[in-house]
């Protein structure tokens, strides 16, 4: 940083400012842009059918790790961040209860851990009780003995699940994105309906759908505020059709009614 602060030193006050102000502008444009929805009314989250289908294409015992991540994503609502950061001191079988460190919110929470994620998780931390200890903790370990990380990236988990939605023919995209870079002559990638996000839009969809309830369905996201969880609670796209139906079809009936009242 030395050589930063020689060619600033000189600078009046007045310039030391404008630098300061160009700088920004550039730091904004290469890494803070403005995350724009692209996919208006499209179903972002997974149905309970492409869940299922989703999970059948896993190759056991080779990606057991892996399937129980994307389980615990689709039925905890993590981000993937927050997965790969599971240590075994989080969990707490015997009161079903799991401690997540909440990226956004930069908080602690505790989430009630039920047996469809209680089960395989504790199954999991039994058979690989001495990898997890010496990989300090982590329950999602990494055993790549070419990186010096303890746990599995979310990148890895990012690769793995685009990899399994080929598999199942789930690798629909919608679009292609905007951002591309022309000086390094970058095609625009493809914007795909499902990623790893998609598994925490189909747990905050369904809680909304069990419980009918915003503010229980916001606490269980672990969102602060209540217009975020309605981004996430998803219409399928049957519903979508079945609303353009009973509203053009109940506005035909009530034409024809009156039709024949004039007559």
């Amino acid at each position: 940083m030395e050589w930063f602060e020689e060619i600033f030193q000189f600078l009046s006050e007045r310039k030391l400012k404008l630098v300061r102000k160009g700088l920004n502008k550039v730091y904004h444009r290469k890494y803070k842009k403005t995350k724009k929805p692209k996919y208006g009314n499209i179903n972002k989250g997974f149905t309970e059918q492409e869940l299922q289908r989703f999970f059948n294409y896993f190759m056991l015992p080779k990606e057991e790790k892996q399937l129980l991540a994307f389980v615990c994503q689709a039925y905890l609502g993590l981000r993937v961040g927050e997965v790969v950061k599971i240590k075994r001191e989080d969990i707490n079988f015997e009161e079903k209860q799991i401690r997540i460190y909440t990226e956004k919110a930069k908080t602690n929470d505790i989430l009630y851990l039920h047996n469809q994620v209680r089960i395989p998780l504790f199954n999991w931390c039994e058979k690989q009780k001495e990898s997890i200890e010496k990989k300090q903790g982590f329950v999602f370990f990494s055993r790549n003995p070419t990186l010096h990380r303890d746990s599995i990236s979310p990148n890895h988990l990012r690769n793995k699940f685009r990899e399994i939605c080929r598999r199942a023919h789930l690798d629909s995209w919608y679009c292609e994105s905007d951002d591309t870079n022309p000086d390094y002559n970058k095609k625009p990638r493809k914007l795909h309906r499902l990623t790893t996000h998609s598994l925490r839009h189909y747990y905050i969809t369904r809680v909304y759908q069990s419980t009918l309830d915003p503010i229980v369905t916001k606490k269980l996201a672990r969102h602060q505020d209540l217009g975020s969880t309605q981004i996430y609670i998803n219409t399928s796209k049957e519903a979508l059709e079945e609303g353009m139906k009973k509203t053009f079809e109940k506005e035909k009936q009530n034409n024809v009614r009156l039709n024949n009242d004039s007559c």
